[in-house]
């Protein structure tokens, strides 16, 4: 026995020493690579120093092209513009595709006669879209979902909605589904900005496409929320039935109806959880065909922007483009440095 009470202190004390050595084994090897990537980081700096007259070249010829060259060649007398777009993912689908087209016809690529017709009206030189992402809108279109599955009969405690959740469903949104979306335009001098955002807003507004795609979802909405509405009806009326059984059946002066919340079985409860039930679902259609019958507005006016920030200046952005082409053109040369002495040494000329 004492023996083996003076072994365990002996045991643990190896143990303590392992796992210290265990650690600083680690420690020295993080080091090792912070050493190794500083090393490497040197030596990058040391090629650039060699080839430094190269290097200081792309960046002059970088600089040089942003702040002079490509004035110059871009378009002359064009300005940019944005404005903010709320819709729906019906409207918003649609505004890419508008998009798609100018772009197309824009940079003369191969574009049907019905896709030219459809933007020809409108005097617009490049346009691009950029979706606002808000969690609200997550959330919105999330319960969409569930709301129209419902529709089908499918209800939230099956399997379906057990796998449907928000983070997973974040990532399956597409640009299109998020309300708010940033509009860019490209537009030459003389074009009033003005009109071609009302020209814009008209032509979605006159879509077609849209139209016939929201009366469809807006029909069933409608039957949907006014089945709800039956519903909610006969609640009231199995209540009011109710107080007045309780009425004739209890003493006098007492007709309020007795809701027992400890007993889970009560009648009046149940009337009272359906209530609060298709109430929620009252709202949840309510909203939904709110947000398609307004379809589509201007949340914020159109308004001439510039390129901000650091790299928003054309002659840093070359600059630091230019250095980037010659690390690569440095890293190249010391490439071939490297293959031409292992040809040598292997006798591979």
């Amino acid at each position: 026995m004492e023996q083996n009470k003076t072994n365990q202190p002996k045991n643990e004390e190896i143990d303590l020493i392992q796992l210290l050595e265990y650690f600083k084994n680690g420690i020295k090897s993080v080091f090792k690579r912070i050493g190794k990537i500083i090393g490497l980081f040197i030596q990058i700096i040391i090629l650039l120093k060699k080839n430094w007259i190269l290097v200081v070249s792309f960046i002059l010829l970088g600089a040089l092209y942003g702040a002079v060259i490509k004035p110059l060649l871009s378009k002359k007398n064009s300005q940019q513009y944005e404005f903010v777009l709320k819709g729906n993912s019906l409207s918003n689908m649609e505004l890419y595709s508008i998009a798609k087209e100018i772009n197309n016809t824009s940079s003369e690529t191969e574009v049907s006669e019905e896709e030219t017709k459809m933007t020809a009206n409108l005097n617009i030189s490049r346009m691009n879209i950029e979706p606002i992402e808000r969690d609200e809108d997550v959330i919105n279109n999330y319960f969409e979902q569930i709301e129209l599955n419902m529709f089908r009969g499918l209800m939230t405690d099956t399997l379906y909605f057990q796998v449907f959740n928000l983070k997973s469903h974040k990532s399956n949104l597409l640009e299109s589904d998020y309300a708010l979306q940033k509009v860019n335009l490209t537009l030459k001098e003389g074009v009033n900005p003005q009109e071609i955002q009302e020209q814009l807003f008209a032509y979605l507004k006159n879509s077609h496409k849209i139209n016939t795609e929201q009366e469809i979802r807006l029909n069933l909405l409608k039957n949907h929320e006014r089945r709800i509405e039956r519903a909610i009806d006969n609640i009231d009326s199995l209540m009011g039935a109710r107080v007045s059984a309780n009425k004739n059946a209890s003493t006098p002066g007492s007709d309020q109806m007795m809701v027992n919340t400890a007993y889970r079985n009560n009648v009046e409860r149940d009337l009272l959880d359906s209530y609060d039930l298709y109430s929620k679902r009252l709202y949840s259609v309510q909203t939904t065909r709110s947000n398609y019958e307004s379809g589509f507005s201007i949340v914020s006016n159109i308004h001439a922007v510039k390129e901000t920030g650091f790299l928003g200046i054309p002659a840093i952005k070359f600059s630091i483009l230019g250095f980037l082409f010659s690390l690569m053109v440095v890293l190249g040369i010391q490439i071939n440095h490297y293959l031409n002495r292992y040809a040598e040494k292997h006798n591979l000329n």
